[in-house]
């Protein structure tokens, strides 16, 4: 049986940031491209590692969110890089990434180029709290956003405001951290989006859209 999203090609620029957002989709038959880099992202440099081995493919974080992507490098200080992400560009279905607000992807490469150059392609921004309004600027982290949507609140130890000890009984943690949240509800959104707008691969009939997605509001 065919998988629903075979045929599509995604475009993965994100950083720590919404990794797993774009590996779903590659589970759901789509073709991910990671875009790197020079040295590779950051994924490849962070702990566990498997034991004995420092090397770029050592990382178990790269390995688990890198599942079934194929990579290339690009750097964007280059100008034959910055073509050659055009052209990719060109046949992407999905583009996901997730710089600071209003920061393009490389030089000339903003929200309105990419949708002249690619009139189809559904491009996801994530970041902390959306790209408009009052937070728009704020940094984010796990602990942040968790604080932010309120599991925070029931962490922690249990404080006994009788005498003002602490509990030996902790209370419950959430079981799921706040960004692993984001990317599953990210990859909802860009499969509901790409059924909403009628996309089919290399259709030239399917309307550009950008998509800002706010970690908080997921």
């Amino acid at each position: 049986m065919a998988q629903p999203l075979h045929g599509y090609r995604v475009l993965d620029l994100t950083r720590r940031e919404g990794g797993m957002c774009a590996q779903v989709l590659g589970d759901l038959g789509a073709d991910v491209i990671q875009v790197e880099p020079p040295g590779g992202i950051e994924s490849r440099r962070r702990a566990p590692f498997i034991a004995g081995r420092n090397d770029s493919e050592a990382s178990l974080t790269w390995r688990a969110f890198a599942r079934g992507k194929r990579s290339i490098v690009i750097d964007t200080a280059i100008a034959a890089d910055v073509d050659a992400l055009r052209e990719l560009i060109c046949r992407a279905d999905f583009l996901i990434e997730s710089n600071p607000v209003g920061t393009p992807i490389a030089p000339g490469l903003d929200a309105a180029a990419l949708a002249a150059l690619n009139p189809k392609l559904i491009h996801v921004s994530i970041t902390p709290f959306g790209s408009t309004g009052p937070r728009a600027d704020w940094s984010g982290s796990d602990l942040v956003i968790m604080a932010a949507g309120g599991p925070l609140a029931i962490t922690g130890d249990v404080i006994d405001h009788r005498c003002g000890r602490v509990s030996p009984k902790p209370f419950n943690t959430p079981r799921l951290k706040a960004l692993l949240v984001q990317w599953s509800r990210c990859t909802n959104a860009i499969v509901l989006a790409s059924g909403n707008t009628s996309i089919s691969p290399r259709s030239s009939a399917s309307p550009s859209a950008h998509n800002p997605v706010s970690w908080a509001r997921l």
